[in-house]
């Protein structure tokens, strides 16, 4: 199978359209009368997309894509992503982790395969085979969907999908060959982007527990602030808990354990003992801040907060030291 090579194709309506790159890539199910109740859609580079949201909230990019083989499309669908898998065998659906056991930044996701021919906690390759092309369908499973791969992406990895995309088309990635196989890609996201001199994302997996924690605490408030409401979970209310949590890491707070939205304001605190330290964010402001600043933001504070620790461990190792008699330096 090494000579044989992917053709990527969509489908458009009634008709088949040829994928070459990422931008040739329609948005999902591009025919079908926008659903804002149980979707969610937005703008990417002045397009129209639909995305879906990861288990820690970070928004992720949706797209179909029908991988064939001298015109079969009973293939093998290679890996986007280099990670650990986590499968949901309801679905044919394999998530990729940068962690095993699901820990860690989801990188991305591809659905509907039938069988999965990875297992649970295994480590992908980029490029290698996660299962046969299928259209398994958790729902019900009589009615199977057209065979295709269903992938969602990172937003935080979109370059390296897109340069996956060229690596499909340009025949780096076919049937029997992948990169990974002769150690050719690079291992983790970081590498790619130094590969590549793509301007590096801060993603929530590689911020402090610390910083986690309250992206965790402040997305729980917003999602239970929303659903008393009688309201429904948007791209802006995620952009809201994320700049709620990173204004809650510049303040010092180890967890959020208060919180209000009192009109155009959200209050939020943390209170532990006789200790309390409280906060407050525009709601403008805080549901119109991209992500990835207020990821940033976190990461910055990390930062100094390492930098602090590390002086203050050296002037008390060195004031040990001076007491001991001993000399620095």
């Amino acid at each position: 199978m090494t000579d044989k090579v992917y053709q990527m194709i969509e489908s458009v309506g009634n008709a088949h359209e040829n994928i070459h790159t990422f931008e040739d890539i329609a948005k999902h199910h591009p025919t079908w009368k926008e659903d804002p109740k149980h979707r969610f859609y937005g703008e990417l580079e002045g397009k129209r997309e639909e995305f879906v949201f990861a288990p820690g909230g970070e928004k992720m990019l949706s797209k179909d894509i029908v991988f064939k083989v001298d015109g079969s499309n009973h293939v093998p669908i290679p890996s986007p992503f280099e990670g650990y898998a986590k499968l949901n065998e309801k679905w044919g659906t394999v998530d990729i982790y940068e962690q095993p056991n699901g820990q860690g930044h989801l990188i991305g996701r591809v659905r509907h395969m039938e069988p999965i021919l990875v297992t649970e906690n295994q480590h992908i390759g980029y490029g290698q085979p996660l299962g046969m092309q299928g259209g398994k369908n958790g729902k019900d499973p009589s009615k199977p969907f057209g065979p295709h791969a269903h992938i969602d992406v990172s937003m935080s990895h979109l370059e390296q999908f897109k340069q996956f995309v060229k690596d499909v088309d340009s025949g780096v990635i076919a049937p029997g060959k992948y990169p990974s196989k002769n150690t050719e890609s690079p291992t983790t996201d970081k590498e790619y982007r130094n590969k590549y001199d793509i301007e590096a994302q801060v993603s929530s997996a590689e911020l402090t527990n610390t910083a986690q924690t309250l992206i965790a605490d402040a997305t729980h408030h917003v999602q239970k602030w929303i659903a008393d409401n009688g309201l429904q979970w948007n791209e802006q209310f995620n952009q809201a808990a994320h700049s709620v949590a990173s204004a809650a890491h510049e303040k010092g707070m180890t967890g959020i354990n208060l919180f209000a939205v009192n009109g155009g304001q959200i209050d939020f605190g943390h209170k532990e003992g006789f200790m309390l330290k409280t906060g407050s964010v525009e709601t403008a402001v805080a549901s119109n801040t991209d992500i990835s600043k207020s990821l940033q933001a976190m990461a910055d504070v990390d930062q100094k907060q390492s930098q602090t620790h590390s002086h203050t461990q050296q002037q008390a190792h060195t004031q040990t030291n001076e007491r001991s008699g001993l000399k620095v330096g």
